[in-house]
C-alpha cells in the first residue's frame, strides 16, 4: 500500500475531487486531507473536513484528515491535546531554525510528523542530534516534493534549488531512517506516482528501499501512531500487592552442600583457576563415579584370578600324591595289564 498524506484541502470539491482521482490512479490506497490551521484556535474550533465528502471517491481508497499547525513561538503554541480530537493525523511546521530546535528538544508535545518547509533556506545545516530527539519519541519527518514539480508550489527555480540541498541535508542527518515523503500538491499537476518520487529521493541520496518505506511502511507506522495517540487512554496504574513470597526453609543438608560448594570456589580461586561451572561439576563428577566403576571391576578380577591359581594348585598336589603317575610327567593314569610273571605297558615302552 502506498500511503499520501499532505494532500491540502479546499472547498473547491471540483478540484479536489480530481486530484483523489488523480492520485488513486497513480496507486495511492491512503490519502490524508490536510487542513493548515490557524496561529489562535477558539474554544470551539472545529475542523473544517468533513467525511465522507459529498463526491464518490474511488475504490479501495481511504481518506483521512489531517492538521497542520504552522509554529513560529512554542510559547505561544496552543494546546496540542485540544487539536488531536478533530483530526486523524496531527502535524507541526516550525516557521524558523529556532523554533525548530525547540520543537526537537522538547519531551512534553505530542505530533505525529514533523514537517517542514524546504523551499525556503536555513541558515545552517540540520544537525543528527535535533532529528535524532524526533525519532526518538517515534514521530516521523516529512519531506514534500510538490515544489520540485510543475503546478505544485511555483516554477519558482529559487525554490527547487532550496529544496533538493535541505532535502539532501535531511537524509544526511537522519542516515534515511524515519522519514516520510509526500506532496502537498495543490493541483493533479504537482502529483507523482510512488515509483517517481522513489526515483527523486535517489537524486537526494536516499537508498532504494529507504524510499519505498517513505511512502508506504513509514506512512503506515504514522497512521497507526496515530490512532493509538487519539484512542488511547491514560490513567494511572495502581499496583497491588500480592501477598508475600513464602520464605524457603533451608535444611541440614542444602546448607553443607552450599558449604561445601562454597569452599571449593574459594580453593579455585586462591590458586588462580575460575571456578568451576555446574556442567563442568557434572562431569568430573561422572568421571570419578566412571573410575570407581573400572577399580572395583580390576579388583574383581584380581581376586578371580587368585582362586583360580589356589584351585589349580590344589589340583597339582592331588597329581602327585600316591598311586598316582605324577613322576612320569603325564596328566593321566596309564593303566598296567599283569601278564604272567611280567608287567606289560600299555603305552608301549
Amino acid at each position: 500500500m502506498f500511503y499520501d498524506l499532505n494532500v491540502p484541502w479546499t472547498t473547491n470539491n471540483a478540484e479536489l475531487r480530481q486530484r483523489i482521482a488523480f492520485l488513486a490512479e497513480l496507486g495511492y490506497n491512503v490519502i490524508a486531507l490536510s487542513h493548515i490551521l490557524p496561529a489562535k484556535l477558539t474554544p470551539n474550533y472545529k475542523s473544517p473536513i468533513t467525511l465522507p465528502l459529498p463526491f464518490p471517491i474511488p475504490p479501495n481508497t481511504r481518506l483521512l484528515t489531517r492538521g497542520t499547525l504552522p509554529v513560529s513561538n512554542v510559547a505561544e503554541m496552543p494546546r496540542l491535546d485540544t487539536i488531536r480530537p478533530h483530526f486523524d493525523i496531527l502535524a507541526l511546521r516550525p516557521l524558523d531554525e529556532k523554533t525548530l530546535s525547540h520543537i526537537c528538544a522538547s519531551s512534553t508535545l505530542e505530533y505525529d510528523i514533523l514537517s517542514l518547509d524546504l523551499s525556503m533556506r536555513f541558515p545552517s545545516h540540520f544537525r543528527p542530534k535535533t532529528f535524532s530527539l524526533v525519532l526518538e519519541r517515534g514521530s516521523k519527518i516529512e519531506i514534500c516534493y510538490a515544489h520540485a514539480t510543475s503546478g505544485g508550489g511555483g516554477n519558482d527555480s529559487g525554490a527547487k534549488r532550496a529544496l533538493f540541498q535541505n532535502a539532501s541535508e535531511i537524509v544526511r542527518s537522519t542516515r534515511g531512517k524515519g522519514l516520510l515523503i509526500s506532496s502537498e500538491a495543490k493541483s493533479a499537476l504537482g502529483c507523482r506516482g510512488p515509483r517517481d518520487v522513489v526515483n527523486m529521493a535517489i537524486m537526494w541520496g536516499l537508498k532504494q528501499e529507504l524510499g519505498h518505506e517513505a511512502v508506504g511502511e513509514v506512512a503506515r507506522g504514522v497512521v497507526a501512531a496515530a490512532t493509538l495517540r487519539r484512542r488511547g487512554y491514560r490513567g494511572a496504574v495502581d499496583v497491588i500487592d500480592g501477598g508475600n513470597k513464602p520464605v524457603e526453609v533451608e535444611t541440614e543438608a542444602s546448607k553443607k552442600k552450599e558449604v561445601a560448594r562454597k569452599r571449593q570456589a574459594e580453593s579455585m580461586l586462591e590458586d588462580g583457576e575460575a571456578p568451576l561451572t555446574k556442567k563442568q561439576m557434572k562431569n568430573l563428577a561422572w568421571q570419578a563415579r566412571k573410575k570407581e566403576g573400572r577399580a572395583a571391576g580390576a579388583d574383581g578380577k584380581k581376586s578371580k584370578g587368585v582362586e583360580e591359581v589356589a584351585i589349580t594348585e590344589a589340583l597339582g598336589d592331588e597329581d602327585t600324591a600316591p598311586g598316582s603317575n605324577g613322576d612320569t610327567g603325564h596328566d593321566t593314569d596309564i593303566p598296567i595289564v599283569e601278564t604272567g610273571s611280567e608287567e606289560v605297558d600299555m603305552t608301549g615302552t
